[in-house]
Parts: C-alpha cells; structure tokens; sequence
C-alpha cells in the first residue's frame, strides 16, 4: 500500500502539463527593409495531446531613439513536438500579422501585412513545470504590391524570408 502513492505520483510527473505560459527574447531581420530588430515577447500554449499543441505568441520590437522599428509581431498555431526525459524537439507553423510602426512605416504603402512563422527548435525541462526553449523559424511575409522608399523611387518588395530567432522560459501548468 505504500508503494502505491508514490507509483502515482510518479506518473503524475511523467504527463505533459496542460498549459504553458512564457516570455521570450525576439530576434526579426526583416529582409529587404534594411531592418534587423530585437524585441520582447509572450507566448502561452495549450497542449491538445503530448505530441500537439496550439500556440499563440505576440512579440513587439521597441522604437530606437532614431524612430526605427516597432513592429509588432502576433502569431496563432500549431507545434508538433517529440519529448524526452529532459528534452524536446519540435516543428512548428504558426501564421498571423505583423504591424509595422516608426520609421518604416512610413516608408511602406501598407502598414499591416500576413505573416507565417514556420521552423523550430529544442526545448529542455529542468522539472515538470519548467521549460527553456529556443526556436529558428523562417518569417515569410508576401508583401504583394507593397512597395518601400529606400532610394529615390518605390521599389515593389514582394515576398520575403525572414530570419527569426528565439530564447525564452515558460511556465508549464
């Protein structure tokens, strides 16, 4: 009967918990826009089996004293995760929007446009309830006739790959 109580608790342990909640460091370059930003994030997650989850993250890169940046990033998707003992690696595809603001913005004939994160990453849990993660992920944004004034005349910026990467703590409830 002793053995018992300790048998489940160690099952209990084994289970991936349900939700995730976490901040994150945010690296964008920004592929033809001559911007390449760093900025702060959250992100909370929900974990549909021990191999799927649904995701959403929001990321903003703040303004610099010369009026750059300030773009903000909000992604909604799906991770697909294999888990070990301590570790994990997943894939994940997550589309959304980004907001351009500042400097830039001005530059852009609109300032709102689709994003899609697709890439992924590792991630390791020092207990049940913790999580440190790190992710690279292709930002792809189809500007479509979007143009940009980077010299004397507008340019058409079309479809572009952006490099994205991320560190990040969560909380696993």
């Amino acid at each position: 009967m002793l053995a018992a109580p300790g048998a489940t608790r160690a099952q209990s342990q084994d289970e991936t918990p349900r939700f995730e909640a976490g901040v994150q460091l945010v690296g964008l370059r920004l592929d033809g826009t001559g911007e390449g930003s760093a900025g702060i994030g959250g992100r909370f997650g929900m974990n549909l089996t021990k191999y799927v989850s649904l995701e959403a993250e929001t990321n903003y890169f703040p303004k610099n004293p010369s009026g750059n940046y300030g773009q903000t990033l909000g992604l909604f998707g799906v991770k697909l995760t294999k888990r070990f003992d301590r570790f994990g690696g997943f894939a994940k595809a997550r589309p959304g929007f980004i907001h351009f603001s500042g400097d830039l913005a001005s530059r852009l004939s609109r300032r709102d446009q689709f994003a899609l994160d697709a890439g992924g990453g590792f991630e390791f849990y020092p207990t049940n309830h913790t999580a440190f993660r790190f992710d690279i992920g292709d930002t792809i944004i189809p500007y479509g006739n979007t143009t940009i004034l980077l010299g004397p005349s507008p340019t058409t910026i079309g479809t572009r790959n952006n490099l994205q990467f991320e560190v990040g703590f969560a909380v696993r409830f």
